[in-house]
């Protein structure tokens, strides 16, 4: 098996233990979606339990309940926003999700055509991140976006970059 493989494998069961941990912490269900983001990601620490889970290890049922939760194809998970960027052209946003305004206080027609670069304080952490060989090492990501919420809402997101 490759470095890569290996590490693939390893940001799998790190995701799966942070789903798990979410889930149990925000009181909603780790089968299916996972609910509005003002209701529970709030009092979810990313940081600190992504530090924990790379020196743990996870249950296959957990697994399996992380990789039917993500692999529901047509869809994004409540707590998420998808955003489509063209890196040929200054990573403009092509095509996004409806529910952008969760994220960034702005509405999905707003964001179109905004380059993902304007769209978080971290441009030049992004633009590395972009570069890297295996994107899937870098998730998850944790940045803040250029927001025009307030307080708690404007609070730094995790990010997984594909």
């Amino acid at each position: 098996m490759s470095e890569e493989s290996i590490e693939r494998e390893k940001q799998i069961i790190r995701d799966a233990i942070l789903h798990e941990k979410y889930s149990s912490q925000s009181g909603l269900p780790r089968e299916g979606r996972i609910g509005d983001v003002n209701l529970s990601s709030g009092k979810f620490n990313y940081v600190a339990e992504t530090t924990k889970a790379f020196h743990e290890t996870a249950a296959i049922e957990t697994i399996d309940n992380f990789s039917r939760y993500i692999n529901c194809p047509g869809t994004v998970q409540d707590h998420g926003v998808y955003l489509l960027v063209d890196e040929t052209n200054n990573f403009r946003v092509q095509c996004c999700s409806t529910n952008t305004e969760i994220f960034f206080g702005r509405k999905f027609d707003a964001i179109l055509g905004t380059s993902l670069l304007d769209l978080f304080v971290e441009s030049e952490r992004i633009v590395s991140i972009l570069q890297a060989r295996d994107l899937s090492l870098s998730n998850p990501s944790i940045l803040l976006a250029k927001s025009t919420l307030d307080g708690a809402d404007a609070a730094r997101r995790r990010v997984n970059v594909i």
